[in-house]
């Protein structure tokens, strides 16, 4: 079949030369195109020239079968029969094969309805740019909107929002997000993320404990999670993510919830605490006790002149105040409230 062997060669004469024939047409053959279009083999194999011959052609065509790709990380991927080739493009990192296709869909926005469809797996357009981890495909996408309809975010097979969290993709997050600007896609994407909300936090509280996770790239998402929904999520997950206790995780640095439910999740008529305030008011002696140490979140410490090297002080403390009176605390009696007390909960 020469057309298909042109496009595996790379070589545009020929393929011009046998378009017509060739076109609409799926490769039969066992080759690295079978079960592909034109369009389809073009972007598998990056010949970018090919491109703009076939998009009015073949852009509504989708593979017949699963085929097996790499994304820009080198990361290879079962990829489900009924794919469309926006989808292919997204996930193999194809740039400049999406912006033609891009500048064919501005003139020709009908086409879109067909690139939004998931494909057999349940993926569409958007899980395809969690796996393809492309920071200029990202861009690209953010900038054009090109891939994401409002039908796609709506409740699905395979939660978004979810499936960005288990690949630790802040940056689409931030895309599916920036559309709730919008007030008809803002309540599309709180009901998709609501949907399954409890799921949603028992997973980022997993990646806490994860040390093959960036914790960094977490705490954005944990942050633009909460921000988003902090006037929806249901009471019992306030409670529980008030409520985790050290004995869940026997390390400091994993217990603290650093989800801050930000300043307006806080009742507008909550006086507000000057910071490290609680910190300051605590009298170094009881600070400088290594029982005590263990049960605070290091951040406590981040401004304390305490040392390390500091002696552990006995069972029962005497702390003298102002008035010069004594007052005796038992270590057991001392309780430390969580990181998170002053916030409020929604009905």
């Amino acid at each position: 079949n020469k057309y298909f062997d042109s496009i595996i060669n790379n070589d545009l004469k020929v393929f011009q030369n046998m378009l017509k024939k060739g076109r609409t047409n799926y490769e039969k053959r066992d080759t690295i195109c079978q079960n592909l279009t034109g369009l389809l083999s073009s972007i598998r194999l990056n010949r970018v020239e090919f491109i703009d011959l076939l998009l009015e052609h073949e852009l509504d065509m989708k593979t017949k079968s699963q085929i097996t790709v790499q994304n820009v990380a080198g990361q290879l991927f079962q990829v489900a029969k009924n794919t469309n080739p926006m989808q292919l493009a997204i996930l193999m990192g194809r740039l400049e094969i999406l912006k033609k296709i891009h500048a064919y869909i501005i003139k020709h926005r009908q086409v879109i309805r067909n690139l939004t469809e998931p494909n057999d797996d349940g993926l569409n357009n958007v899980h395809m740019l969690i796996m393809c981890q492309s920071k200029e495909i990202f861009q690209f996408l953010h900038e054009s909107k090109l891939c994401i309809e409002l039908k796609e975010l709506k409740p699905q097979k395979i939660n978004p929002f979810i499936f960005a969290i288990e690949n630790n993709c802040a940056e689409v997050i931030e895309l599916l997000l920036s559309y709730g600007r919008a007030y008809t896609y803002k309540e599309v994407l709180k009901e998709t993320m609501l949907k399954e909300i409890s799921e949603l936090f028992e997973i980022l509280n997993k990646k806490l404990v994860d040390p093959n996770v960036d914790q960094n790239k977490l705490a954005k998402i944990r942050k633009m999670v909460v921000d988003f929904t902090y006037d929806k999520i249901p009471a019992h997950i306030v409670k529980d993510i008030k409520n985790m206790k050290q004995a869940e995780n026997t390390d400091t640095t994993t217990t603290q919830t650093e989800v801050e439910f930000k300043p307006k999740a806080i009742s507008k008529h909550t006086p507000q605490i000057e910071e490290n305030q609680f910190r300051k008011s605590i009298p170094d002696v009881v600070l400088e006790n290594s029982i005590i140490r263990k049960t605070l979140p290091n951040s406590f410490f981040e401004e304390s002149d305490v040392k390390s090297q500091l002696p552990e002080a006995k069972t029962v403390i005497h702390i003298q105040n102002e008035s010069r009176s004594v007052s005796t605390f038992n270590l057991q009696q001392l309780q430390v409230q969580p990181h998170i007390d002053h916030l409020s909960e929604n009905e």
